[in-house]
């Protein structure tokens, strides 16, 4: 190793140690724990995807100045734009508006991430490169629908949604898969499913863990003026029938239409399960299965709330998260035990 590949690597850890507690509670657990051969490019891609949207949901800033800096971002990576304009734009017009400590810093130093890219392997690179192209795409279009302040702007079916979680999370199951497959030898068991139908599964255990952030969050994206349910489902619930005080369609027929995808998420975690089973690397295994049982709890704790209290806020307890981590550890190092 060179001293330049030494200083992109330290980079790399400095950044790691430095930011990723600071910008995820819960995903920086799984990170912590994966293998060592597979943690530097897990740990770069959720810090470049998390930075894209931070700038896309950074709010002091209108909705075309979000849309043309990740419009920069994406020359970065894509057309070989220049990293010294994108960080000119972030420290102008994000940096003073950005309300998030962590996610202020990971802007600010974003030059270093970039850095770190430069010093990661070829197919690696490759491999981050295809990831973050489907998920900036897919914020790039959900910033640009936002649209207007004040209105609510509806994904239009159940399609949309679909499409929506693939490209900015179902995607990121796809490479983990390849991550793990480029860098770990034997990460399957012998009973592991068939290439294709791992990678499925990977793919679905992303669309789920979306799909219960946005049923979570659904009372506060609403007041930000986005809807991730499907109008069409919302109308035929008589949603626009019986419109709140609020302006939004009915707290009982959103909350109708979210049982229905809360089912899909469940559906899709099972899926997931499978992906878990097929792992024999523990650390994997644990890696993966943290953020599926934390999507399986969010959701256990949806399926009882009515709507005053998914306004209120939806949240996994620190001492639930801990429980958790106590007793998945121990399943993932115990023989017999897969998921």
């Amino acid at each position: 190793m060179n001293a330049l590949q030494y200083g992109k690597k330290a980079v790399g850890a400095t950044l790691s140690k430095e930011l990723l507690a600071a910008v995820s509670r819960s995903f920086s657990l799984s990170l912590r724990v994966a293998p060592s051969a597979v943690r530097p490019a897990l740990e770069l891609g959720y810090l470049l995807a998390r930075a894209s949207d931070t700038l896309a949901d950074t709010a002091g800033v209108p909705v075309p100045g979000r849309a043309a800096c990740l419009e920069e971002y994406r020359c970065v990576f894509f057309e070989g734009g220049s990293p010294n304009r994108l960080s000119g734009m972030i420290e102008k017009e994000f940096l003073p508006k950005q309300r998030h400590a962590g996610e202020r810093e990971l802007l600010r130093r974003l030059p270093e991430c970039l850095r770190w890219l430069e010093g990661r392997p070829a197919r690696e690179q490759d491999e981050l490169r295809a990831v973050l192209k489907e998920i900036t795409a897919g914020q790039l279009e959900d910033c640009v629908r936002a649209g207007e302040p004040g209105r609510v702007a509806w994904l239009e079916s159940a399609g949309d949604l679909d499409r929506y979680t693939y490209m900015v999370a179902g995607c990121v199951g796809r490479f983990w898969t390849r991550i793990a497959d480029l860098h770990l030898s034997r990460w399957r068991s012998e009973a592991a499913l068939p290439e294709a139908e791992m990678t499925d599964c990977g793919v679905r255990l992303g669309k789920a863990l979306q799909l219960v952030n946005i049923l979570r969050d659904l009372p506060a994206d609403l007041a930000a003026g986005r809807g991730y349910l499907p109008k069409n489902e919302v109308r035929e619930a008589g949603g626009w029938g019986q419109q709140g005080s609020d302006g939004f369609p009915g707290g009982e027929a959103l909350t109708s239409v979210a049982r229905h995808w809360e089912a899909q998420a469940g559906e899709w975690l099972g899926d997931g399960r499978r992906y878990v089973r097929a792992l024999r690397s523990p650390r994997m295994r644990l890696a993966t299965v943290l953020p599926l049982r934390l999507g399986e709890e969010t959701l256990a704790l949806l399926s009882r709330a009515n709507w005053e209290e998914r306004a209120r806020g939806i949240k996994v307890s620190r001492r639930l998260v801990r429980r958790v981590l106590a007793v998945e550890a121990l399943r993932s190092w115990a023989p017999g035990r897969r998921g």
